[in-house]
């Protein structure tokens, strides 16, 4: 029996109603029983035949290179239901984040080479395996190759369906994606043209790929990370909506992936004066006690190195907030050992 089919019939036997356009787009990220594997195809864009308004897909790679004292977070997305593509890029050098955000009408979605305005290009060599990556402007040139270090990791795949539905029915119409993410190597440089300087970057980094319905307005809280240590790739997401707590992650090795169950979260938040002489808060260190599916237990500490506040658009009487933040990040008590990103979502 198919996804849907197991779905339909639930949803017959708890005398639940789901909306037939939300049943026709769950046919579509998760129908049959091939969708929720991961497939060298899940790499390009996801076309359907129609589009829900909520409805996006987006691509997103980082590196940290403290050696080079540069750091970038990068992220294209899609709106195909009014084709329109945000376009993200921060380059964090010296510490000093660079911002550039571009938003903008498209003709139709590209398939393997992502570079909508010429500043921000993706280019897809070998799926699941390598990506070239660049951003221009007037004042840097970034090119990079990254390369997988480890398997991707897909949230879905081998989850139990109707377990799912059970603990999520009430979020099919806000937070219905396929996801997955990877743990990478990333070389390359950077050109500082007014400084005519060149940096090479040579580090460990991180993507992740997601489609379906995300109702950004929906959510009130989350933090994911994306650790790199030296033997290992720790990626956590806690998301909470309403009353709901969604928790996704894996651990990635040479030798496999292991899916993260349950983790427990202490966020530390400071007052600070940002150069405007406006007073903000945002998260400066953070506790995590993650088990995983074995039940093995791990600490992880972060603390922020370097970071930038990006205002989400959300229609509420409450300042909402995305804070990138480049983060140390520390493991069952050792010294910091490992860096990343922590990003939080949260409201005041």
């Amino acid at each position: 029996m198919s996804n849907i089919d197991k779905i339909k019939d639930y949803l017959k036997e708890n005398n639940l109603q789901l909306d037939d356009k939300y049943l026709k787009f769950l046919e579509y990220i998760g129908g049959d029983d091939d969708a929720l594997k991961l497939k060298d195809s899940d790499e390009y864009s996801h076309l359907f035949p129609e589009y829900l308004p909520n409805w996006s897909e987006s691509w997103y790679f980082n590196f940290i290179d403290e050696q080079a004292g540069v750091d970038w977070v990068s992220r294209i997305s899609y709106n195909p239901f009014d084709m329109k593509s945000n376009v993200l890029s921060v380059l964090f050098i010296d510490n000093n984040p660079q911002v550039y955000v571009n938003r903008l009408k498209i003709d139709e979605m590209p398939e393997d080479r992502w570079d909508l305005d010429k500043k921000v290009t993706y280019e897809l060599v070998k799926p699941h395996s390598e990506w070239n990556l660049k951003f221009e402007d007037r004042k840097f040139e970034l090119d990079l190759n990254w390369k997988a270090r480890f398997e991707s990791f897909s949230y879905l795949e081998g989850i139990d369906i109707l377990e799912y539905l059970e603990d999520y029915i009430d979020l099919i119409g806000k937070a219905s994606q396929q996801h997955y993410e990877q743990g990478g190597i990333v070389k390359g440089t950077l050109k500082l043209k007014k400084k005519n300087q060149e940096r090479k970057i040579n580090c460990l980094g991180h993507r992740d790929h997601s489609w379906g319905i995300r109702e950004w307005q929906a959510v009130d809280k989350w933090n994911w990370i994306s650790a790199q240590f030296e033997d290992k790739t720790i990626n956590i997401a806690k998301v909470i909506i309403g009353d709901n707590i969604l928790v996704s992650g894996f651990i990635s090795t040479k030798d496999a992936n292991i899916r993260i169950k349950d983790v427990e979260i202490k966020t530390e938040i400071i007052e600070y004066e940002d150069k405007f002489g406006s007073k903000n808060k945002r998260p400066e260190k953070s506790r995590f006690e993650i088990t995983d599916i074995d039940d093995k237990k791990y600490i992880i500490k972060s603390r922020r190195r370097t970071s930038i506040d990006l205002p989400v658009p959300i229609p509420s009487k409450i300042k909402t907030v995305i804070s990138e933040q480049v983060h140390n990040f520390s493991l069952n008590g050792s010294d910091y050992e490992g860096t990343g990103i922590s990003e939080y979502l949260y409201k005041y």
